[in-house]
């Protein structure tokens, strides 16, 4: 898809932020450390177009990764302000209703010591991993599917946030009681004391070091279809994606605190996120569906130590 759109995303997304900090008075605190990184790699974007086009591709896209995902991540702090009643009766009566019991589920993944840290590793390192290296790395091969990753991952990621505001929630281990004393996960407490602050003090947003703050809808579980989606079609690597995010949608529940139906509900978004945004792609572009991702940018093919497969696959 046109890499444009996703520019044109943080540009509109930059400046609602910037309307609503200024009409609700919301003063910011925190370093953007990522300012010197992003004017470096676009100097070079500007100074490699012309002899090395994929080399310079590749840094106007990394950039354009550390400019809009830091903007929707600031946009989730912004839907926590206003602070509409929590909304963790709802949905732990619609885990009920689905015949899903959280406490039940929690005491089972926690019993063993290996299974808990397993989780553990899945949910962070094997998720973090994803979202940290796919932004840098598809870049490199395919810019085109990078504007796509990027795109979606943030529409899903707005929808999201959407809805955390509308239905704000503490999380299952704060509602029925197994924190901190059974589960005192550090990064769980940080982003549950940051969701209080924000709603005790819509006034004040520290971005200097981001907490999850979403509970319903949970945007790890989003996370781990978009993360398959992006390497789509590569063929040991699709089949090591699929297996590696579906265990981790197993750990979403225990170790990041999520009533069923929030799993549900992040898949359901990032399902919705990538026909929407195919769609658009297909009208941007004036290309039928079988087409998109196809364009790349005309340059002598770099060497390659991945598997010819491999690499025209994540080049479409």
């Amino acid at each position: 898809m046109p890499i444009w759109i996703a520019w044109a995303l943080a540009g509109v997304l930059a400046s609602a932020e910037t309307a609503w900090i200024a009409l609700a008075g919301v003063h910011v605190i925190g370093v953007a450390w990522w300012h010197p990184w992003v004017f470096g790699l676009l100097a070079s974007a500007l100074a490699l177009r012309g002899r090395f086009p994929r080399i310079a591709a590749s840094c106007a896209g990394i950039a354009l990764s550390l400019i809009l995902l830091p903007v929707a991540v600031f946009f989730v702090y912004l839907c926590a302000t206003p602070g509409l009643p929590l909304a963790d009766h709802v949905l732990a009566a619609a885990d009920h209703a689905l015949g899903f019991d959280w406490p039940a589920w929690f005491r089972l993944t926690t019993a063993s010591k290996t299974i808990r840290l397993s989780l553990t590793m899945l949910y962070g390192w094997g998720w973090t991993i994803q979202l940290g290296a796919l932004p840098l790395l598809l870049p490199i091969f395919s810019p085109c599917r990078h504007a796509e990753f990027l795109t979606i991952n943030v529409t899903a990621l707005l929808l999201i946030s959407l809805g955390s505001m509308l239905m704000p929630a503490a999380g299952a281990p704060f509602y029925f009681g197994v924190v901190p004393a059974q589960f005192a996960r550090a990064a769980l407490i940080a982003g549950h004391e940051t969701f209080l602050a924000l709603r005790e003090n819509p006034h004040l947003i520290n971005i200097g070091w981001p907490q999850g703050v979403i509970a319903f809808p949970s945007y790890h579980a989003a996370g781990t279809v978009i993360f398959a989606y992006a390497v789509r079609g590569v063929r040991r690597l699709s089949r090591l994606s699929v297996s590696l995010n579906a265990l981790i949608l197993l750990s979403v529940p225990t170790i990041g605190g999520h009533y069923l139906v929030d799993v549900i509900a992040g898949v359901a978004i990032a399902g919705f996120a990538i026909v929407a945004v195919r769609a658009l792609a297909r009208v941007v572009s004036h290309e039928p569906a079988a087409d998109l991702n196809t364009r790349s940018v005309p340059a002598r093919e770099p060497r390659r130590s991945l598997p010819s497969s491999v690499y025209h696959t994540l080049k479409r």
